[in-house]
């Protein structure tokens, strides 16, 4: 599944909200939770890469922590590398997973995690 950056990040919060749910049945709760974890992965990976950007462009403040903020004077580079970080293409491994109909979520993490579930009917 090819699948940007910006749209692969955005999934973070809506799968582990996915996962801490405990009324998932079995056979919909594993292929989920295998999806999530490669999804996860590939986000830390993003996570790496952004932290990295704030260490190249950022500065340290007096309690030690490393931080870019819009006035600093590398903020418009920091952006444009963050912008291209996250319009990154990935493929990734997975195929789309099944999601019961009967499993209430928000409406936004339905549509967010749209390019990985395929809700179904269950009677």
């Amino acid at each position: 599944m090819k699948i940007k950056n910006v749209d692969l990040y955005a999934c973070k919060e809506p799968l582990q909200n996915l996962m801490a749910r405990g009324d998932m049945p079995v056979k919909y709760g594993y292929p989920i939770a295998k999806l999530a974890r490669k999804v996860l992965e590939e986000i830390a990976v993003i996570d790496e890469t952004r932290n990295g950007l704030i260490k190249k462009f950022g500065t340290t403040d007096p309690k030690g922590m490393v931080k870019i903020e819009p006035e600093s004077e590398n903020w418009n580079k920091f952006v444009v590398e963050y912008n291209e970080l996250m319009t990154i293409d990935n493929e990734l491994p997975v195929k789309k997973v099944q999601l019961p109909d009967n499993i209430n979520l928000p409406l936004s993490d339905l549509v967010t995690l749209d390019p990985f579930i395929e809700v179904v009917h269950v009677a």
